[in-house]
């Protein structure tokens, strides 16, 4: 039986299903298995929300000093460090697109 993961609404659910074990023990082998399309989709929307998370972290704990906003204790800008942060979402984005199995 195949489920979208639009139907994975809970945690457990989830979790249970990418672990790919049986969601109800009452429930004879009831198993959540994803197609390799739907694994790429989910890998790839993982991977945006972990750098939208990051350059939201960054954002939130960048600090004023003399009219910049820096990040950290190094003199980076947040400018600087959103840069880096989006050529790496890109770097990760492209290496998927090479691996593409859709």
């Amino acid at each position: 039986m195949l489920y979208s993961i639009a139907t994975c609404r809970s945690a457990d659910v989830w979790k249970k299903a990418k672990l790919n074990t049986v969601v109800n023990p009452n429930i004879e082998a009831e198993m959540i298995t994803f197609t390799p399309e739907q694994e790429q989709f989910m890998q790839l929307a993982q991977t945006r929300a972990y750098y939208q998370g990051m350059r939201e972290g960054v954002e939130l704990y960048a600090h004023w000093r003399d009219g910049v906003q820096y990040v950290g204790t190094t003199g980076r800008t947040l400018k600087q460090a959103l840069a880096d942060i989006n050529s790496e979402e890109a770097q990760s984005m492209a290496r998927a697109d090479r691996s593409k199995v859709i």
